[in-house]
């Protein structure tokens, strides 16, 4: 039976209070802790430029940088796994029963909208696999249990991906660079174009966007 692994994080006062809770691998396990974290500006830089700049001009002397870039994410992914999953004993009871499942686990982090979201969750990484958790897990994902719309999960099997593109640079020159991913979608597969339903925005509005989803929510 696959596991479900819940992080719920909230601000608290200088620090971050987590609870934990494992179902499906076992006995349901729940374990508490409290962290501190702090990444400075210059880290909050560098996860910028790893995943913006360098994605997009690859070139000397950027690999250098990226890989003392890569080794700091690392530790810092390391010392958060640490905060989270080894500050007591009952997180770390609760770790060792959901490692041994955890390609067929689910882990959701509900980390509110608050000074939790920006923690680098992603990054977590255990030091005793040498992987980060957001890649060994069945799936990863970030929840907002209090959206005012609840969002059904699609059965599998229930027809072909639906993929909404919006494409919107209001800036101009002066916005991020556009990367299209479609093209990358189509390739997937010689049975791409029946897996997946690509549909462009148009125009890119946020009045346009409401109707469409709307429409979607509807059908």
């Amino acid at each position: 039976m696959p596991g479900l692994l819940r992080v719920f994080c909230r601000p608290d006062g200088e620090g971050f209070a987590v609870r934990l809770t494992l179902d499906g691998a076992g006995a349901a396990r729940a374990a508490e802790a409290w962290f501190g974290l702090t990444l400075s500006a210059q880290d909050r830089e560098d996860v910028r430029w790893y995943l913006e700049d360098y994605l997009q001009y690859p070139v000397a002397p950027a690999p250098q940088v990226a890989a003392r870039v890569e080794a700091r994410l690392a530790e810092l992914g390391t010392d958060l796994f640490r905060r989270v999953f080894r500050a007591n004993d009952d997180t770390t009871g609760l770790w060792n029963a959901a490692a041994g499942s955890l390609p067929t686990t689910r882990v959701e982090v509900d980390a509110g909208v608050g000074a939790g979201s920006a923690v680098p969750w992603e990054l977590m990484r255990d030091p005793a696999a040498d992987g980060v958790l957001a890649l060994r897990a069945g799936a990863f994902v970030r929840t907002h249990p209090g959206a005012a719309v609840p969002v059904g999960v699609p059965e599998s099997g229930a027809g072909a991906l639906r993929v909404l593109l919006v494409i919107c640079r209001p800036g101009g020159r002066s916005d991020v660079p556009f990367r299209s991913v479609a093209s990358h979608l189509v390739r997937l597969s010689r049975q791409a174009r029946e897996a997946f339903q690509l549909d462009v925005l148009r125009p890119p509005t946020f009045a346009r966007l409401t109707r469409v989803l709307e429409e979607a929510s509807s059908a």
